[in-house]
């Protein structure tokens, strides 16, 4: 799959159909990083050695013409973006959805038409709640998902880099499907964090040279379901020492913008809980650039916000949740089909970083049966129409949640601790 690869100047201006939010004035009023430099200039008018031009004493004698120092260049203006998505739930019904008649599976007609959306950045990743760890842990939905490997590598054809894999059905096949599915996300290419099978794993930071940027990826979930994790190190948390130590570690290992995806919040619900508020002062407190949400299977508002780190301010972008991508969960519930693909805009100017844009696109999850037997296919929100002739029954319900998506992601989120401070 070819992903698309941006030039050094990209368009500013996104075409993309769906919400989107800038870096105003204020929030992109970051001034260049001042350069210091110390310059040494010979002194040729010296009336001795060892003395100035006035005369005076200089602490060592002058032999030759000192160098000028040259301060450090800037780091050449560059931008990149990021795709993220919701939660990939390999639920039985759309895993039954994929089966061929010679046994095999293919998932790739349920995702083709949002291929393009996927695609369209210098990286993009997307929730794996599902493991994929392979025929021998048997395929399985809810309540412990296991799916063909041909769900990651439908994911990679279509241009995703990276599968988190922290979430709460981390450990749905106990520590052996964990490691096998994090061998497939190896074979297949895919990048992965959050989950690891040995402490040095765990203790390399995923940082990656992005158009000349360093971004570090972050992971971690609230719980695994009350499965127990039998090794401290396989599995990152959502604790405030976690936390802090994991963006710390991407810093030290290089990364100048921290992306961090978090399993958080409540499920079916459109807005974040006082947890998710607590949780995210954590984030803000270590100067975060990009929150990616997880977990509540719904849409909460994305926001780009202004926040100090380290005595400057800078715009953060926070998606509360991502919602679902593609998911087959039986029960008919509101907004549960409905999802998003988010796309992010970094830039380097005049040496100093920033999340400048923040946008997105609908998607949903269309559903119907043929002979008794659940079809799937993730559409985007500007091809409903054309299923509205086969489809009118789905394509009402689509427009109205498809609504409610657009009101519920361009809400402020009014954020206050438990301890009663607000938010900047």
């Amino acid at each position: 799959m070819l992903k698309k690869i941006v030039a050094i100047l990209l368009p500013a201006i996104l075409l993309l159909s769906g919400c989107e939010l800038s870096a105003g004035a204020a929030a992109g009023s970051t001034s260049a990083a001042e350069s210091v430099s110390v310059t040494t200039t010979a002194k040729t008018a010296a009336s001795k050695p060892g003395t100035d031009a006035a005369g005076s004493p200089l602490t060592a004698p002058v032999t030759g013409e000192a160098a000028e120092t040259v301060p450090n260049p800037p780091l050449p203006d560059t931008e990149f973006t990021i795709v993220a998505s919701g939660d990939v739930l390999s639920h039985i019904t759309n895993t039954r959805a994929a089966r061929q008649k010679d046994g095999s599976y293919d998932f790739l007609p349920q995702f083709a038409p949002i291929g393009d959306l996927l695609a369209d950045a210098d990286y993009t990743l997307v929730n794996l709640e599902s493991a994929t760890a392979g025929e021998d842990f048997g395929y399985r939905g809810f309540p412990r998902f296991n799916a063909p490997v041909n769900l990651s590598q439908t994911l990679k054809k279509l241009g995703v880099d990276l599968a988190i894999t922290a979430n709460n059905h981390a450990m749905d096949n106990g520590m052996d499907g964990l490691r096998a599915t994090l061998d497939n996300l190896d074979l297949i290419g895919l990048d992965h964090t959050g989950t690891f099978r040995t402490k040095a794993e765990a203790a390399t930071a995923l940082v990656r040279d992005i158009n000349g940027i360093k971004v570090g990826f972050v992971a971690s979930t609230f719980g695994t379901n009350y499965i127990p994790v039998p090794v401290s190190y396989a599995v990152n948390f959502n604790t405030a020492k976690k936390i802090r130590s994991e963006i710390a570690e991407a810093r030290a290992q290089g990364a100048e913008l921290i992306v961090y995806h978090i399993h958080w919040g409540r499920e079916y619900t459109g807005y974040p809980s006082q947890k998710q508020m607590d949780t995210y002062r954590i984030l803000t407190e270590e100067g975060v650039d990009v929150i990616i949400g997880s977990h509540p299977h719904r849409l909460q508002p994305m926001e780009l916000r202004e926040i100090t780190y380290q005595g400057k301010t800078k715009t953060q972008a926070v998606i509360w949740s991502t919602g679902n991508l593609w998911q087959g969960q039986v029960k008919n519930m509101d907004y549960i089909n409905l999802g998003a693909i988010f796309k992010i805009s970094v830039e380097r100017r005049n040496g100093e970083i920033r999340v400048s844009r923040l946008n997105s696109t609908l998607v949903y999850n269309l559903r119907w049966k043929v002979n008794g037997k659940e079809q799937y296919k993730v559409i985007p929100e500007g091809d409903i129409t054309q299923y509205e002739k086969d489809f009118p029954t789905q394509t009402a319900r689509m427009k109205r949640e498809l609504e409610w998506g657009r009101k519920n992601l361009k809400k402020k989120v009014k954020v206050v601790y438990s301890d009663g401070t607000k938010a900047e």
